[in-house]
């Protein structure tokens, strides 16, 4: 048995060693899918140590702790449930109030009389959806003092706040949001964040570029101005440099740039990670400095408490609870189990990509085997001949199958750790935190066994045809056949591979048997189907497209006909990764491109402009009419409350608001129609894509007050026309609104899909009755160079936000570029594979050609056209990988489009023809890799020795 084991391996080795370049296209299938599953791994274990490492520096201390009601009227509080995404609900608090627990209310009230918590109005924080409490920096203090004193300096408490909330942010329309340069360059979108630069952050230290503490930067301030610092990518976005000076929206002083610090710096967990990564423009201020902007709320957003003792975590939360019963907490123990979950997902996904980028280089080793078994077919038969029975000479294609696993596994190690280093960017950029290098034995020990195992299971299939070669194939040595295994034994092999692979799944992804089965049988299946649908593209490109009466090209479809198996193994790879690759990045195109074209629509207004105070509407209406760099401007006035009465037909029928209700008039949300409207001034009302042409000034009957509606199903029924009359109150008076157009929605601009409305009405008529509105929008068309120009005007008016709407477009391409990065790296990763095994049948496809080529080199063709031919061939495969991988993306998109209100104008369908060509060129690039040493081939030496 010994003898034979070693006469197995002696002969493998030999047979590797005699077919370099076979056995290296081999080897790095094999090695490019082990790369994947170690990679893939390794990155997950750096995630895992990156998330679960210092969950005090992530949390920013022991504790943290923010306020969870939003109501002082018995609405909101503490006992309220608790909502879905609070880790551990309300930590130490109940969820029903006890019988013998103090009325809430009566806590909550002492509270805000002693001033520790207020209610905040609309008027107060713009923004805000009704009313909202706040902890006060007085409240915060309490907090302080009383831990400090009960705890005898053995506990510290600080806070961060952030003056404008995330959708403030967003919309740049926040207090101190946006900023104007004295040198007149303008940023919006920043995070104001307000800090005790003394002691935050805990377990942490903010250290500037120039090596300063922030403490310190803020000590030295001696210029008499409110200080602040900076991100590196804000200050950049401004041009700004240390000793600058600034004006923030809304403060009643300038600000002088202090220092700057690195972006990343408050990138500290995964939520904080999403917002400061996301923009990337922040800056730190001190409390104190607060006064100089007008519109600034008193509040704590967070307090952050730390211990010197953590093992008194849960003493110190039902401590503050006794005093305080209006927080919920995070801590490090909740950090560390919403990460561990985070980590585990993210291991168990990145081990199924490894796994799929594996199984996918194994269609290599398929078409490796069918050719080692095809071309030794004489040799088999003379072992057979010489007393080898049949499953010897099995076994001893697997042990080569088995040696290849093992070092194209050690080769694909060695990928994989280089290639930790190329995807380490993508996932970086995805979490927002930097990742320390580790090499995860784990990962090795998996990368190894599983591609060994593999690559054997794999070689299996083939390897049966091997037993099955007759010895008297060597009577008969022009006539070789290689006999086929059966279906018996051949789906018997492929449950048995399934088994096999769904028990390696099942050990790495630590699930049932069952559903690692399921998973890779559906695999398996899929597979098939591809395959199936591969293999009658190749026939259908191969028979049906044109020749164009080119002898080479019929020559290319004849060979692609005469390979349709394998041709179609080959493309399985490619298929996957190019689908992959297409769908993510036409889907994202698409969204892109849709926002692109609301923000860039022709007369569409891009910048929004509006008071929180109406006193200030005048004044903002003034700036913008006389203005040099406003091109033009719309005021808007939204009323809320304006409600239908009925409706009046022509022929003096009139229709009951109850019976427009019940006969479709609903929004898509289930709303009813009639309850908004919203007046627009003559500024810019001439014909534009907004209406469709029609202007609502074109009206010039002075007795009537003309109106638009938007298309709805009312409309589409007949139910609303154009000249019917509706009767409206509008601020407790009756208004007779004479309907003059029906516009579509989906060509409305983008800031009134925003504020999406009922009916839109001509201003003036309703302003010559006396009839306004407080809450009022201004919409301009302002050159993006111009902007600064006009803020800085308009910034002298208080509580006056400024928003260019296509500064969203940034934002949002940041977005999206950050979260299709990793799958797109490994979509890239999955055509390296695809384009690997194509290589490796080339360079078994010209191996079996050398007659071939050789008879052709012969009888005249030149090296340049051999090569063209062996290219032209792979490109027509490469292009049926492309219809497939590429098609069904865009198919999909296509279908879900409707869907998602996605219009199929702004699919890229010009980014799918170059993912096509892509496709062909990965083929093309591979098959050259072994086809041009073919096309180099003397026809003397082929044809002595073939």
């Amino acid at each position: 048995m010994l003898e034979q084991f070693r006469f197995y391996v002696q002969h493998s080795l030999n047979d590797l060693k005699v077919n370099k370049q076979r056995t290296l296209f081999a080897l790095l299938c094999i090695g490019v899918g082990v790369a994947a599953i170690v990679s893939l791994q390794t990155l997950a274990v750096m995630i895992d140590n990156t998330l679960t490492g210092n969950l005090q520096e992530q949390n920013a201390g022991d504790i943290q702790a923010e306020l969870s009601i939003y109501s002082l009227n018995n609405r909101g509080t503490m006992w309220d449930e608790a909502p879905n995404n609070s880790p551990n609900g309300w930590r130490g608090q109940p969820q029903d109030q006890p019988a013998e627990t103090p009325d809430p209310n009566t806590i909550l009230q002492g509270l805000a009389e002693q001033g520790y918590i207020r209610e905040v109005d609309e008027e107060e924080s713009f923004m805000m959806m009704g009313s909202s409490v706040v902890l006060t920096y007085q409240g915060y203090e309490a907090v302080r003092d009383y831990l400090q004193a009960t705890y005898d300096g053995e506990i510290d408490v600080t806070y961060r706040t952030l003056v404008a909330g995330l959708g403030e942010v967003l919309l740049g329309m926040g207090t101190a949001v946006n900023l104007t340069t004295t040198a007149g360059a303008t940023g919006a979108n920043f995070i104001p964040v307000v800090i005790d630069p003394a002691v935050y952050p805990f377990y942490d230290s903010i250290t500037l570029e120039d090596g300063r503490s922030i403490e310190q930067a803020f000590a030295s301030n001696a210029t008499g101005l409110p200080g602040l610092v900076m991100s590196r990518d804000g200050a950049e976005s401004v041009n700004l440099t240390v000793g600058d000076t600034l004006i923030l929206d809304g403060s009643t002083s300038e600000f002088v740039l202090l220092g700057i610090v690195a972006t990343d710096t408050e990138i500290r967990g995964l939520m904080d990670g999403m917002m400061f990564g996301l923009y990337g423009y922040y800056y730190y201020l001190q409390y104190d400095d607060l006064h100089h902007i007008a519109d600034a709320i008193d509040k704590i957003d967070t307090l952050y408490i730390k211990l010197d003792d953590p093992a008194r975590l849960n003493e110190v939360i039902d401590l503050v609870n006794a005093e305080f019963p209006i927080f919920r907490y995070t801590t490090t123990d909740d950090i560390r189990e919403v990460n561990e979950v985070i980590a585990d997902s993210l291991d168990t996904v990145v081990t199924i990509l490894g796994m799929l980028g594996l199984l996918l280089g194994c269609m290599g080793i398929i078409n490796t085997m069918q050719v080692i078994v095809r071309r030794r077919t004489m040799e088999i038969a003379v072992l057979k001949t010489l007393g080898l029975q049949g499953h010897q000479v099995t076994l001893l294609f697997l042990t080569q199958a088995f040696i290849m696993g093992i070092l194209g596994s050690i080769i694909g190690i060695g990928l994989g750790w280089l290639m930790v280093f190329v995807l380490r960017t993508s996932i970086e950029g995805m979490l927002h935190q930097g990742l320390g290098f580790a090499i995860a034995p784990s990962a090795v020990v998996n990368g190894f066994i599983v591609g060994t195992l593999v690559t054997t299971v794999f070689g299996f299939l083939p390897t049966l045809n091997a037993g099955q070669v007759r010895p008297g194939i060597v009577l008969r040595p022009d006539d070789v056949v290689l006999p086929r295994s059966g279906i018996i034994a051949t789906l018997v092999t492929l449950v048995l591979m399934i088994g096999v692979i769904a028990l390696i799944a099942q050990t790495i992804l630590q699930t049932e048997l069952w559903i690692a089965f399921a998973v890779v049988g559906g695999a398996f299946v899929v597979a098939g189907l591809i395959f199936i649908i591969l293999w009658v593209l190749i026939w259908f490109v191969g028979r049906f497209t044109p020749s164009f009466g080119i002898v080479d090209v019929k020559l290319a479809k004849r060979q692609l006909r005469a390979n349709k198996w394998r041709g179609a193994v080959t493309l399985l790879a490619l298929v996957v990764a190019v689908f992959s690759l297409s769908t993510m990045t036409l889907f994202a195109d698409s969204f892109t491109n849709m926002l692109n074209s609301y923000l860039n629509a022709e007369n569409n207004e891009p910048v929004m402009v509006q008071a929180l105070l109406p006193i200030s509407n005048s004044s903002v209406e003034r700036i913008l009419r006389e203005n040099e760099y406003v091109q033009s401007y719309t005021e808007v006035h939204m009323f809320y409350s304006a409600r239908l009465q009925h409706l009046t037909r022509p022929d003096g029928t009139q229709v009951s608001r109850d019976e427009l209700v019940d006969a479709g008039g609903r929004f898509d949300d289930g709303s009813e129609m009639f309850y908004s409207a919203q007046a627009v001034s003559s500024e810019t009302m001439k014909p534009t894509t907004m209406f469709e042409g029609i202007s609502i000034y074109e009206v010039t009957d002075p007795t009537i007050i003309p109106a638009m509606i938007g298309e709805n199903e009312l409309t589409r029924q007949g139910r609303v026309n154009v000249g019917d009359t509706l009767l409206y109150q509008i601020n407790d008076q009756d208004v007779t609104l004479t309907v003059v157009g029906i516009f579509k929605r989906e060509a409305n601009a983008i800031i009134m899909d925003m504020m999406e409305s009922d009916v839109y009405i001509a201003l003036e008529p309703l302003k010559a009755r006396g009839i306004t509105s407080g809450s009022v929008m201004f919409t301009a068309m302002i050159d993006k160079a111009d902007v600064s120009k006009v803020r800085q005007e308009v910034s002298r008016i208080m509580g006056v936000f400024v928003f260019d709407t296509r500064n969203i477009e940034q934002l949002v391409t940041k977005l999206v570029g950050q979260f299709r990065a990793f799958p797109s790296v490994v979509a890239v990763l999955g055509l390296i594979v695809g384009g690997v095994v194509i290589a490796n049948s080339v360079a078994l496809a010209t191996m079996e050609r050398r007659k071939e080529i050789a008879v052709m080199k012969s009888v005249g063709l030149q090296r340049e056209r051999v090569l063209a031919m062996l290219l032209l061939e792979n490109a027509l495969l490469g292009f049926v990988g492309g219809l497939l991988g590429v098609g069904s993306g865009l198919l999909i998109l296509v279908i879900i489009a409707p869907m998602v209100n996605l219009p199929l104008s702004v699919i890229p369908y010009e980014i799918a023809f170059l993912l096509m060509a892509a496709c062909v060129m990965v083929a093309v690039v591979a098959a050259l890799t072994t086809a041009w040493n073919a096309s180099n081939e003397k026809p003397l030496n082929v044809l002595r020795y073939e």
